[in-house]
Formats: C-alpha cells, sequence, structure tokens
C-alpha cells in the first residue's frame, strides 16, 4: 500500500518510481495499490490525467483506510505479504528504483 497526496511534492516525485518498480515486478506477483488522502476525489483524477499510474489508485477522502494504518506522514508505504501480515512501514519517500530497494523487494517477493 502506498499512501499519498496530489499536494505533496515527495509524493509526486516517488510516482515515477513506483510505476518503473511495478512496471519491473509484475510478472513477479507484485501489486501496488495506491491510496490518495486528498479530500477531493476530483483533484486526484486530474492529477491522474498528467501523471498515470500503472497501477491501482484509489481514494481515502475521509482517511478512514489511513488511520487503519496508522498513517501519520507522507508519502507512508506498507508492505504487506501474501498471507495478509504488514512486513514493513516506510514512512517519507522512497526511491524504489535504488538497489537496496530492489533487494528489499527480492527479498520479500520470495
Amino acid at each position: 500500500l502506498n499512501f499519498w497526496a496530489t499536494w505533496c511534492p515527495y509524493c509526486r516525485k516517488e510516482r515515477a518510481h513506483l510505476n518503473t518498480l511495478y512496471k519491473d515486478y509484475k510478472d513477479k506477483g507484485l501489486i501496488i495499490v495506491s491510496i490518495s488522502t486528498d479530500s477531493s476525489v476530483n483533484d486526484v483524477k486530474r492529477f491522474l490525467v498528467n501523471t498515470p499510474s500503472d497501477f491501482i489508485v484509489l481514494s481515502d477522502s475521509e482517511r478512514k483506510v489511513a488511520s487503519l494504518y496508522n498513517v501519520g506522514g507522507l508519502p507512508t508505504s506498507v508492505l504487506i505479504s501474501r498471507e495478509g501480515i504488514i512486513k514493513n512501514q516506510l514512512i517519507g519517500f522512497q526511491e524504489w528504483t535504488s538497489s537496496s530497494s530492489r533487494q528489499l523487494i527480492d527479498k520479500f517477493l520470495k
């Protein structure tokens, strides 16, 4: 899960990394669910026209899901195993295309 907002500069920067990560790992079983915490769904729709995502994008305008995952800062990524177990929570911008991030994902998908 990746929690983000259109107004967050680090979230916007992270989008390209997430798109690349998804393209590289989708055939290995990686699923990215991106959850916008924007209060306006229309803002998210407009953002996605200019910055499309190759993965699932959902809206959490009332921040109910973000609250369930104790999201305090954006962006926040929650790594969940195939069994539904939370394995890691990363707060702040992640360079998902870096070698250390790829090692984390490789280990996670085993």
